[in-house]
């Protein structure tokens, strides 16, 4: 019950203590607030939880507050006029909101790849986008930023898109009774929200985007006026997440039960080997999201910026913006160097020994 407070507590902006003492709190010299994008704590701040656990937040000095949002937009009005430090978004808001007045950059890119992209039953007779001509598609909201990728997908592949092809299903067991009673044929959110159902036992066949399904657009935003005046902190903070990242990858099942001691009603039913089997069903569908190995710059946070450009021009394409912006207004890597200087040996072999 007393790890379920603290949750609570987080959720209500105060300091995600994540089981430190007065004793440690008082060690950290720096405070940062970061706003969340995302309405309670769950996997989605997971790289925050070990952070914090481990000790990679004291190690570099920061004592991280995190307050939570109903949506990525709020978070980043929110950081962007100086309300916090850090905002952990996608990069859309800023992306639609830059000619609103919306100032700032992602300085950390935390997805290697898109979290948004379409999915079908296994079973299911489609098995591709051009085969979702004429078939209804579920989406969480029809402002989700899912909907947008999905919609230029299926011009791209010369999809009629018609008044009801995508209709609001919202997520979860919504979704999924809308795809077993045929409201839709298909599914557009993003790797998470799969992820989840996934571990409850449902199966996909996943189909993307045809140009900007490898872009990573997730991450850590600060405003311009934050990363000139707070730009080391930024670096520490990167570099804590980073090595978070490392931890996961290298040990997923450390991870889980990081996550589950913070929050028990976080883990499955069953035993501990049913609840492990199914929590690793839904870490492994989230960790390619954040694996660097892959590519062939392999520093972690690093921005793919004509990737990033190709994804403003698909905002411009669908009338979401109304002119073209460049990447370098939105997101900068020039913190990375200095973010990626860590031992990352040293992170895994804590992780492969994590008791």
């Amino acid at each position: 019950m007393q790890r379920i407070t603290r949750w609570k507590i987080a959720s209500l902006g105060l300091t995600l203590a994540a089981g430190l003492t007065l004793a440690d709190a008082a060690v950290a010299q720096t405070k940062l607030v970061e706003q969340a994008g995302f309405p309670t704590p769950d996997l989605s701040n997971i790289l925050n939880l070990i952070a914090d656990r481990t000790g990679f937040f004291k190690e570099e000095g920061l004592q991280v507050e995190v307050r939570f949002s109903t949506g990525g937009p709020q978070a980043t009005q929110i950081t962007a006029s100086g309300g916090a430090d850090i905002g952990q978004v996608t990069q859309e808001p800023s992306i639609e909101g830059y000619d609103k007045g919306i100032r700032g950059k992602m300085f950390y890119t935390q997805f290697t790849r898109l979290i948004y992209h379409i999915a079908v039953p296994a079973d299911s007779p489609i098995q591709s986008i051009a085969d979702l001509k004429g078939k209804n598609i579920g989406v969480t909201n029809m402002a989700s930023a899912s909907l947008i990728v999905a919609r230029s997908a299926l011009r791209k592949n010369n999809v009629p898109i018609e008044g009801d092809t995508f209709r609001p299903v919202g997520f979860g067991d919504g979704a999924v009774a809308a795809l077993r009673t045929g409201q839709v044929q298909a599914l557009s959110m993003w790797t998470a929200a799969y992820a989840s159902m996934m571990r409850a036992g449902m199966t996909f066949r996943f189909l993307y985007h045809p140009t900007v399904a490898n872009i990573g657009s997730g991450g850590f935003f600060a405003s311009d006026k934050t990363l000139a005046e707070k730009r080391d902190s930024l670096v520490k903070f990167g570099r804590a997440i980073a090595k978070a990242t490392v931890f996961m990858i290298a040990s997923p099942e450390a991870t889980l039960r990081i996550y589950w001691k913070f929050n028990p009603a976080g883990k499955p039913a069953g035993t501990d080997e049913e609840a492990m089997k199914r929590g690793l069903v839904e870490m492994n569908a989230l960790i390619p999201l954040y694996d660097v190995q892959k590519h062939a710059d392999k520093r972690y946070g690093l921005a793919d910026m004509a990737g990033i450009q190709t994804y403003i021009n698909m905002f411009l394409e669908e009338g979401v913006i109304p002119r073209a912006l460049q990447a370098k207004d939105v997101v900068t890597n020039d913190l990375i160097d200095e973010i990626n200087k860590f031992d990352q040996g040293k992170v895994r072999e804590l992780a492969r020994n994590w008791k």
